[in-house]
């Protein structure tokens, strides 16, 4: 089948005028990159193209399996994963690729490289943090104040950290060995206590055969072939109790002694020993762009320095040292951080300055307001791809919102569009799954738009799917009338810049439209609120519960990891959301698919047992809640939800539960 991306044409081109052949503005992943996985290509183009289809990209001689688009021109092409090393990816000779002028310019294609190393993000691994002298700061399985260790994989896979070292000695690289099949999760930790008890099961915490010198001394990481990837050498410094020692973070070439430490989460960058935060002149907020003003920053410490960085740069020594006022004429987002003498470097401070164009000042809703500005970065990933993504809401006050009022939030994240049918229909604005993100790119929790706070949002588009623009937040609404879980809603309207080049002001043009802003299903507190499933969760009553699946296509770039006994046709897949795909190929977790596995094949045949399957004890009703799945089914038809039973569906077990 040949996919039109439709654009505008124009019926008053003169046949005299001469036209530019097709070009590819941006392609994701970025020719050349050396990445982990390979199962889709984005290709944009400057403008729309027709006659694209899945075989006119060659990955390693061999068509793309099938495509999709986003707005006019842009192309995701999915494919079977390559072998590792090095992938050639080439337009076909032949494939009849045009514009849309008259008479039609040929696309002359190209061809470029990847390296695919699964391996690539493990080496990124680093020692972060570590305690020598821990009473109570954390105990192990024993309830003992032992030493530890965090490893952290800033990577965005899984790492798999089986047949690397940890050692408190340089000589001696392969003094103690982590067991196969252990695992790191993407963004992740991993506590490793050096306690010398020599512990290995990965069904349990893990302990090194040595402990740590307060005194000083060394620690290394090294990989399977003994290269050291993260160390603290040649020694690191005599230690305090209960008072870690780790990397700072957005410096980790940076060491220093943290107060507060904080075993498998982000190190903080404050209190005793770290330089102050920088203070603005003025808060985040729009401006008109004729209007710019000058910012000041500044800090109570004379001797301070602050270096300070625009867009997604964390700032540092190498970045540009303050001096002066600095003047803010355009859609500005700017970094700073303080380094004193004899100080670590102070928390990191980011504010967002979006300029408005003029025409977009009287622009006033009943509706809270969302600005979405992208930095210039062009048009948003129709893949899975992140894009960087300044966020601003506006409430309204006294009846009304306005961007020109000061906004109720001020963040930055990333964005990608979302969603397997509406991202595939050029006629239709698109929705996006959104991530609110601190200044280091971990997750940040806010209660966006009022509702209760959390990192990861839906940003739901009414679109051509559904006219009557409430269909979901109505359903929502009565799924939690009925006394189940629904996404929370608000209704809200969008501005979205999306433009290339240099950050310019929010004008009418990115008027987005009305959009549905919810909650992504999720287990937490105010979401899903079910216990979490821990590796070691591997023997009753612990391993019954804390589970989450979806009943939908396949999750992109996530293992597939079918459940053996699953009772329904194969045309309908369960993914794994909590714990999730890459969490569940952990051999720590194979008793817990065993146990999932067991537990669906023991309902699929009481389900299928003609003389016994509505019996309350031995039937279907041992095994789920028959009261839920009777009001998960009435919903499903009261509001017609077209994908109802077979897409987009959520199912759990509490521990100690049936499952939902």
């Amino acid at each position: 089948m040949r996919i039109l991306s439709f654009g505008l044409a124009l019926g008053f081109l003169l046949p005299s005028w001469t036209f530019a052949a097709p070009t590819v503005a941006r392609i994701i992943p970025p020719p050349g990159s050396t990445i982990h996985a390979l199962t889709d290509i984005e290709v944009l183009f400057e403008d729309a193209v027709t006659n694209v289809d899945a075989g006119d990209l060659l990955i390693n001689g061999s068509p793309a399996t099938s495509i999709t688009f986003g707005v006019p021109g842009q192309f995701v092409f999915e494919f079977v994963q390559p072998a590792t090393g090095t992938v050639q990816v080439a337009w076909a000779p032949n494939n009849g690729i045009t514009d849309l002028s008259d008479p039609p310019q040929p696309f002359a294609g190209g061809s470029w490289t990847y390296v695919l190393d699964p391996n690539a993000a493990t080496r990124a691994l680093v020692l972060n943090e570590f305690m020598t002298d821990n009473n109570n700061t954390l105990h192990d399985e024993d309830g003992d104040s032992s030493d530890w260790i965090e490893i952290y994989n800033p990577g965005v896979v899984q790492a798999n950290i089986g047949g690397w070292f940890l050692t408190d000695d340089s000589r001696r690289l392969s003094k103690w060995r982590f067991p196969d099949g252990k695992t790191i999760p993407a963004n992740g930790y991993l506590i490793v206590f050096a306690s010398s008890k020599n512990r290995t099961n990965l069904l349990g915490r893990l302990h090194t055969n040595f402990k740590l010198g307060s005194s000083g001394g060394y620690v290394g990481l090294a990989d399977p072939n003994t290269n050291v990837v993260s160390d603290y050498a040649p020694s690191y410094p005599a230690q305090t109790t209960d008072v870690s020692y780790g990397r700072v973070q957005g410096a980790p070439t940076l060491k220093g002694y943290f107060t507060t430490p904080t075993p498998g989460g982000p190190n903080q960058s404050a209190g005793l020993g770290f330089s102050p935060e920088v203070a603005f002149s003025r808060p985040s907020g729009t401006f008109l762009q004729t209007s710019p003003f000058a910012l000041t920053l500044s800090t109570p410490l004379t001797n301070a320095v602050i270096y300070y960085a625009f867009g997604t740069n964390v700032p540092g020594t190498n970045s540009t040292r303050y001096t002066a006022p600095l003047a803010i004429n355009n859609t500005t987002m700017i970094r700073a951080r303080a380094f004193a003498p004899g100080l670590l470097p102070g928390p990191v401070t980011t504010k967002t300055y979006v300029a408005l164009a003029a025409n977009v000042l009287s622009f006033k809703s009943h509706l809270p307001i969302m600005d979405l500005h992208n930095y210039g970065q062009g048009t948003v990933p129709a893949s899975k791809a992140e894009q960087y993504v300044i966020l601003q809401t506006f409430e309204p006050e006294f009846g009304q919102s306005s961007m020109t009022n000061n906004p109720d939030l001020a963040e930055f994240g990333t964005f990608h569009v979302r969603g397997s049918s509406t991202d595939v229909d050029s006629s239709s604005k698109a929705a996006f799954a959104l991530e609110v993100q601190d200044e280091f790119r971990n997750d940040k929790e806010v209660p966006l738009l009022g509702l209760p706070q959390e990192s990861d949002w839906v940003l739901y588009a009414p679109n051509n799917f559904e006219p009557v623009s409430f269909h979901n937040p109505m359903a929502h609404q009565l799924a939690r009338d009925m006394g189940q879980y629904g996404s929370r809603t608000r209704f809200m309207e969008v501005y979205l810049k999306d433009d290339s080049g240099p950050p310019g002001p929010i004008t009418s043009a990115d008027y987005y439209g009305l959009f549905v802003l919810e909650e992504k299903i999720k287990r937490d507190n105010h979401r899903v609120d079910i216990a979490k499933l821990e590796p070691e969760n591997v023997t009753e009553p612990t391993v019954s519960g804390g589970y989450i699946w979806s009943v939908d296509r396949n999750a992109p770039n996530e293992p597939t990891l079918p459940i053996i006994g699953w009772p329904f046709t194969t045309a309908i897949a369960a993914n794994w959301i909590d714990p999730n795909g890459f969490d569940m190929t952990n051999a720590a977790r194979l008793p817990q698919r065993l146990y999932v596995s067991n537990y669906f094949r023991a309902f699929n045949t009481a389900l299928t047992n003609e003389l016994t399957w509505t019996n309350r004890d031995s039937g279907y009703a041992r095994d789920i809640d028959v009261d839920s799945w009777l009001t998960r089914h009435s919903h499903e038809v009261v509001t017609h939800n077209v994908v109802g039973l077979r897409l987009r569906g959520y199912f759990l077990t509490d521990r100690g539960s049936s499952a939902h």
